[in-house]
Order: C-alpha cells, then sequence, then structure tokens
C-alpha cells in the first residue's frame, strides 16, 4: 500500500503542474582553483547551468583583428554572440601576431563590460625556438623527441627552464585581466590528443604540460581569474581520457570538431569523461544545427573559428543557428541582463538557473541563491537617477519582497523603497523601481525570504540610468 501510494503521488506531481519547480537546481560550481576570484566563481556557475539547457553562442577573431568576425555575426543575426574568444598570437604580424597581446587584453574588456563572456587560447611557440615566428616554423609540426619530452616537465633543465620563460610571457597580459576583474576561459595547449602541435600527441608528457602550467599561473602567479579549460581534438585523434590532467586541474572539458562531424559518440565519451563537470565544443568548423544541440544538449557553448564562419557556413544557417530559443546570444546573457559587470560585490551563495524559462517570460537565465539565506548583491554606477529590478516569487509561497538599500559611498546604507508593480502568473512577475534618486552610487539588493525555497525570488533583469 505504501508503495502504491508514492507512485500515486509520483503521478500526482506530474499532473497537476508540480512539475514547474525548478528540478535539479544548479548548487554552486566549485572552481579547481580553490583561490578562484568571485566572478571567475560566477561565471563557472553560468556555464554550469547551461548545461543540458541552453548553448551559448560563441566567435573566435584572431590577434591581429580582434573584433570584425564577431561583428559579423551582428550584421548576419542581429546579435552579437555571448562568448568573444581570440589567441596570444605567434607571428610577427599579419592576423597571427604576438605584437598585438594589448590589443587582445583591451578588447577582453570591451567584450566583458558588453555582457559577453571571454575565451583565450595560445597557439604557442615551441619553448626552445625563437620569437616571434611562423606557424609551420615552430607551432604545427615540428615534434619534440623523447629526450626533449622528458627534460621540458624535468625543473633544473635548460629546457624546463626556456619551457618557464615561454609560459611566463602570457603573464603581463592575463594579469591586466585578473585586475581588471575580468574572468578568462582559458583554453591552453588545445587539441592535445593530435599530433600536429609540438604540446601534443604525447600521453604522458602531454597532459603534464598542461599540469604545469596550472600549477605555476595558479600558485606563482596568482591568476585566480582563469577557468581552467581542457581540449582535444575528435577521439579518432587519440584517446581524450588518455590526456586527460586530471579533475583537480579541469573546470570545463572541451572539444574541436570540424568537418561538421559531431558525431554522438564523441559526445558521449565527452559526457562520460567530464562526469559533473560542464562540457563545451573549443573551436567548430561548421556549425551545429538546432537538431544536433537538442540531441547533444549537454554542450554549454560553442567557439565558431574566425574564417570558418562565412567561408563555411551560410547566412541562413547561422541566422536559423542564432534564431534558436536554445542559443543565448550576448543580450540574453544575466551578465548583460543584469549588469555584472557592474556588481561590485555580491554575498557567497549566488548562482544562476537556465531552466524552466517558458514560466519567466523567456528569460533564459536568473539569478538565485543556493540556499534560502539573507544573501545580498550590490551594484555600482556613479550619479543614479533610476534603479530597475525585474523579479519572480512562485505563486504558492507567500511573497517576501526584497529589500533595496542606497549609498553614495558603498559603505553607508539607507533603505529605500521602491515602486512595486506586478504580481501575476504562475511565477509571480514584480518589477521594482527606484526613481528621483539623487546622490546615489550604489544600490544593494537583500533576499529576505529564509523559510522558503532558494530559488524563490529569481532576479531576471536589473536597468540602472
Amino acid at each position: 500500500m505504501k508503495k502504491l501510494i508514492l507512485c500515486f503521488f509520483s503521478v500526482l506531481i506530474t499532473l497537476t503542474g508540480l512539475a514547474l519547480f525548478p528540478n535539479n537546481v544548479v548548487e554552486a560550481a566549485t572552481p579547481v582553483n580553490g583561490n578562484a576570484t568571485r566572478k571567475a566563481k560566477d561565471v563557472l556557475n553560468y556555464i554550469y547551468s547551461l548545461s543540458g539547457n541552453y548553448t551559448l553562442s560563441g566567435q573566435h577573431d584572431k590577434p591581429g583583428d580582434v573584433s570584425s568576425t564577431f561583428n559579423n555575426v551582428k550584421n548576419i543575426t542581429g546579435k552579437y554572440p555571448g562568448l568573444w574568444g581570440s589567441d596570444l598570437g605567434f607571428a610577427s604580424s599579419g592576423l597571427d601576431t604576438m605584437n598585438n597581446r594589448q590589443g587582445v587584453v583591451n578588447e577582453a574588456k570591451n567584450k566583458w563590460a558588453s555582457g559577453s563572456l571571454v575565451t583565450l587560447t595560445w597557439h604557442m611557440i615551441r619553448p626552445q625556438d625563437n620569437s616571434p615566428n611562423t606557424f609551420e616554423g615552430s607551432v604545427k609540426g615540428h615534434p619534440l623527441t623523447n629526450n626533449e619530452w622528458s627534460q621540458i616537465v624535468t625543473p633544473g633543465t635548460t629546457l624546463y627552464n626556456q619551457f618557464i620563460t615561454r609560459i611566463d610571457e602570457a603573464v603581463p597580459y592575463l594579469k591586466q585581466l585578473r585586475d581588471a576583474d575580468v574572468p578568462v576561459l582559458w583554453r591552453p595547449f588545445h587539441e592535445m590528443n593530435g599530433n600536429w602541435f609540438w604540446w601534443g600527441g604525447n600521453t604522458t608528457y602531454s597532459k603534464k604540460l598542461y599540469q604545469i602550467m596550472y600549477d605555476r599561473y595558479s600558485n606563482t602567479h596568482g591568476l585566480n581569474n582563469l577557468i581552467w579549460v581542457w581540449n582535444v581534438d575528435r577521439p579518432s585523434n587519440g584517446a581524450p581520457a588518455s590526456y586527460y590532467p586530471g579533475s583537480d586541474y579541469v573546470d570545463i572539458l572541451s572539444m574541436d570538431i570540424y568537418d561538421n562531424d559531431f558525431n554522438s559518440s564523441y559526445y558521449n565519451t565527452m559526457v562520460s569523461l567530464a562526469g559533473s563537470k560542464p562540457i563545451a565544443l573549443g573551436e567548430v568548423g561548421q556549425l551545429p544545427t538546432s537538431s544536433i544541440l537538442s540531441s547533444q544538449p549537454k554542450w554549454a557553448y560553442f567557439m565558431e573559428w574566425t574564417e570558418y564562419l562565412t567561408g563555411y557556413n551560410s547566412n541562413s544557417s547561422i541566422q536559423s543557428l542564432y534564431n534558436s530559443t536554445k542559443v543565448i546570444s550576448q543580450g540574453t546573457t544575466p551578465f548583460y541582463k543584469v549588469l555584472w559587470n557592474q556588481i561590485t560585490s555580491h554575498t557567497a551563495n549566488i548562482t544562476f538557473d537556465s531552466q524552466n524559462s517558458n514560466y519567466f517570460e523567456s528569460w533564459p537565465t536568473r539569478v538565485i541563491r543556493s540556499s534560502a539565506t539573507n544573501e545580498e548583491i550590490v551594484w555600482n554606477q556613479n550619479s543614479m537617477s533610476s534603479f530597475k529590478l525585474y523579479g519572480y516569487y512562485w505563486n504558492s509561497e507567500a511573497v517576501s519582497h526584497f529589500s533595496f538599500y542606497t549609498s553614495s559611498n558603498g559603505t553607508s546604507w539607507s533603505q529605500a523603497s521602491p515602486a512595486i508593480t506586478g504580481g501575476s502568473g504562475t511565477w509571480q512577475s514584480y518589477v521594482y523601481t527606484l526613481s528621483g534618486l539623487s546622490n546615489v552610487n550604489y544600490v544593494k539588493v537583500r533576499w529576505n525570504n529564509t523559510s522558503g525555497q532558494s530559488w524563490s525570488p529569481q532576479i531576471a533583469a536589473v536597468t540602472i540610468n
């Protein structure tokens, strides 16, 4: 009888609509770097929330021309990608120049401020070769000998010292992004299971290069803004698991797929290897279609390689993908909608929910708490005249409205009383408006509901004037 009652209750939940509750709400992610910055944690939480729900659109631009292809996506689709990528380069001039690293840093700051996430990779010159160099002259081919592989991972050897010097070339630029509080999806030694780059194709040593870089960047240089993205090519070029550096070194697992080769077995390989970690398409040539993403829903983002955008995809196929309800562009990321670059601080238990967007007037991702505690977020903009927040409450719980506080200096606060409108829907929507503000540079919003669910209320958007 007890078993029958439980079965009946299970069916009742589904039939009566209680399945409208967020299911499997994302817990706050834990970066592999225990000292990761708050915004690096935020980005990783967001990537976790996308997995299985949405795919973030991405576009790569080479370091010699840092935004043309990204901007061309807007020309074709009317939307900017939600993720911008570039490279630290290797050449003396041209699109792959290493002499525009400062320009790459500046553009990364611009893209983050505009609401897109940032990812960087590096076609690194061999440590023993002169810099700058050419792709064929150093980056591609020129495999290390067995003796060189042994030396490059052995502290005290000449080649190890050269390797440390080479990887440290990137540090001043990544530190600028750290100091500007720009989180970076960092994808070093990409396509590690292939034998075309000097760092790849060695199941014993290729992953050790990644581990050495992780330890040095995290523990010596304090690059706590980096989210560590491990990358391989398709399994036909080498079993990904043989190159995996270990879960203590990887936040996101990614695969590069060209030639429209979105084989379900590759996807299943990555899902199995990742466990609870997110997976992504680190590079693609032909874009995945909506049907591919529907059948392979855990790809959290894709990054289209520069010249492939229009070289291997028609405008109509690009438009079709970007118009998919399951693909996120810049204008629908919370980093754009909730003005994340203007958040100066928030308490620890803040994360994201990207499920059930049809109950939130199609806002793809909302800001939630990971525990039913009094969490807070602080926004900063000098000389605010108005502040508006769009929130949602589960309709079976008593509404405990957000509290609002204003400040000129971010330390002394006065409680404010917003105008409140709304209150309808399966998830009750409310708009909170603070208007006529004077001498206000900071607004703090506080969750008050500590007796109900952690995922109610939710913040969908913020506007500041």
